[in-house]
């Protein structure tokens, strides 16, 4: 994945309780990598790594080659589940409009990384994301819109381009927790 456009995450306007997490985000005592927990989306979609799509049994299921992270993305037009259902990657559901995979993500769990390293998620998160396929075929554009009323003050819009690249695949590698925890020895 390689970067076309994206703020950084510290011009992002914050809420209060954003801004608090934010200014006291500390990655030498909490980082979520050292307990083997990915990022959700869109960090878990931006970052430098594999991300295979596949179509299992009607809908898509995204691998990112990162602490084995799993995102399953429902085509079937069913609705998401009751608000108080919450998954860790969120409940996703998708269409196709066009060429375009449009995908809307709500239900998140309360999650210290959960928009982005140093900014906290919380359980109104809702993220639209659109990936579309470039002319060349061998690019596609990932891009979202990020809400989040507990902790953004304001919509978060970014787009990124992807790489096709058939010569690399998912290493399916499984977290070594003991080996994950040594970022946090001094």
């Amino acid at each position: 994945n390689l970067f076309t456009h994206v703020a950084s995450s510290a011009a992002w306007e914050l809420t209060p309780a954003g801004q608090a997490l934010y200014d006291n985000y500390d990655s030498s005592v909490s980082f979520a990598q050292a307990e083997c927990l990915s990022a959700t989306a869109p960090t878990l979609m931006m970052y430098p790594t594999v991300n295979l799509l596949t179509e299992v049994n009607g809908h898509i299921e995204i691998n990112a080659d990162w602490m084995g992270a799993t995102r399953t993305v429902y085509m079937d037009r069913r609705d998401h589940p009751a608000p108080e259902t919450r998954y860790y990657q969120g409940h996703s559901i998708g269409q196709w409009e066009d060429d375009d995979l449009v995908i809307e993500t709500t239900n998140f769990t309360e999650n210290s990384i959960g928009n982005v390293f140093s900014i906290a998620s919380g359980v109104s998160k809702k993220i639209v994301e659109r990936i579309s396929l470039n002319n060349n075929g061998s690019t596609a554009t990932y891009s979202f819109t990020l809400t989040d009323p507990d902790y953004l003050a304001a919509p978060v819009a970014a787009s990124y381009e992807w790489h096709y690249r058939p010569d690399v695949s998912v290493s399916s590698e499984a977290c070594d927790l003991e080996v994950a925890r040594r970022y946090l020895e001094e």
